[in-house]
């Protein structure tokens, strides 16, 4: 039992109950203002401090106090409590604070008896933090039973890693030649029957049926990286745009990159690689509000993990454990990003790889 639940609690019960949510969230980045049930027996959302009776649906209020602080604790500790009550086993909260609050928010959260598993640098003054809780009853990854020490080596071992990087550029060359890439943006988007089939298939590995696939990618919040090997889809990536609206006027853009796959006739050529180039190039020129992408990656995908700390430089801002199930095993997903400046720098670099790798 956490520390807060044997004490008397602060937040009313109305706003607690306009907190937590019955309602199901499929999306990748999760509800805004509430916490809902997700898949693998989830509770999740994106919150921020709430005064009064209602909720924050649709803006945030960030944490930066200390009561603010303590609230949040507060309601990681009923968010524990639910969890055996709505029959799940973990609990993933996200929240906005301002730097210096950190170690306030961070000290609540340990006193409600979960953790903070990651943070992320949203612009100057604030992070984004990710709290986690898992129930003893809770399937456990490889991570939580053998220890960090093998992801911290495979991260080391990825990093400036030269070698990768003329790997991708060589690729991103060569692959001109066989295949093109494709940015959907926007509302005017429309795709053809078998263009319709090949997005379903490559979606299919991650569990969409053929009326999610096409939701995702038609949604005018999504941008979409395709790549064509003649008339056939080859490749996808989708990456979620959402602007976190603060109560104090501020906005705050960022972006997801989500699911993303090849199809196996095109393994092994980096593919995937170039369709991020184009990504990050697109999100260069149309948003230059934009100053966080960041991605949830299985650690289990060495490939992944390789393009994401190699020629990408993404930073690493935590663990979430056994935050899923894949094959219907947990999994740990590690949590990296880069700001404005560092995407810049690494598609820059990559592109100066790619030229030179010409001259050869």
């Amino acid at each position: 039992m956490s520390l807060i639940a044997r004490n008397r609690r602060s937040v009313p019960r109305a706003v607690m109950d306009s907190i937590f949510s019955p309602a199901y969230d499929s999306s990748s980045f999760g509800s805004v203002g509430t916490i809902s049930m997700a898949s693998a027996n989830r509770l999740k959302g994106f919150i921020g401090y709430v005064e009064g009776g209602e909720g924050t649906e649709g803006t945030i209020t960030p944490i930066s106090t200390s009561r603010h602080a303590r609230f949040i604790g507060e309601v990681v500790a009923e968010g524990i409590t639910r969890l055996q009550t709505t029959g799940n086993s973990r609990l993933s909260i996200r929240t906005i604070v301002e730097n210096n609050t950190l170690n306030a928010l961070t000290g609540a959260v340990v006193r409600a008896g979960a953790s903070v598993e990651a943070v992320m640098p949203a612009n100057g003054d604030y992070s984004i933090v990710y709290i986690g809780y898992n129930t003893p009853e809770r399937e456990i990854s490889t991570l939580m039973r053998n220890g960090d020490a093998p992801i911290s080596s495979r991260i080391s071992s990825y990093r400036n890693d030269s070698e990768e990087l003329a790997s991708v550029a060589m690729d991103l060359v060569r692959n001109m030649n066989d295949y093109s890439i494709r940015i959907m943006d926007g509302n005017a988007r429309s795709f053809t029957e078998s263009e319709r089939r090949d997005v379903n298939a490559l979606l299919s590995t991650f569990g969409y049926n053929e009326s999610e696939s096409i939701a995702a990618v038609s949604n005018a919040q999504n941008i979409i990286g395709l790549a064509y090997n003649g008339d056939q889809i080859v490749g996808i990536s989708i990456t979620e745009r959402r602007m976190l609206a603060l109560s104090n006027g501020q906005h705050i853009n960022i972006a997801e990159l989500t699911d993303g796959t090849v199809a196996e006739s095109a393994n092994g050529r980096n593919l995937y690689s170039g369709i991020l180039f184009n990504v990050f190039n697109h999100i260069a020129r149309n948003y230059p509000d934009l100053g966080l992408v960041y991605a949830e990656s299985n650690i289990g995908s060495q490939a992944l993990l390789k393009s994401a700390l190699g020629w990408q430089n993404r930073q690493v801002g935590g663990v979430l454990y056994s935050h899923t199930r894949i094959n219907n095993r947990p999994k740990d997903f590690l949590v990296t990003y880069l700001t404005r400046e560092l995407m810049a720098e690494s598609v820059s670099r990559l592109n100066r790889s790619a030229v030179d790798s010409l001259r050869e």
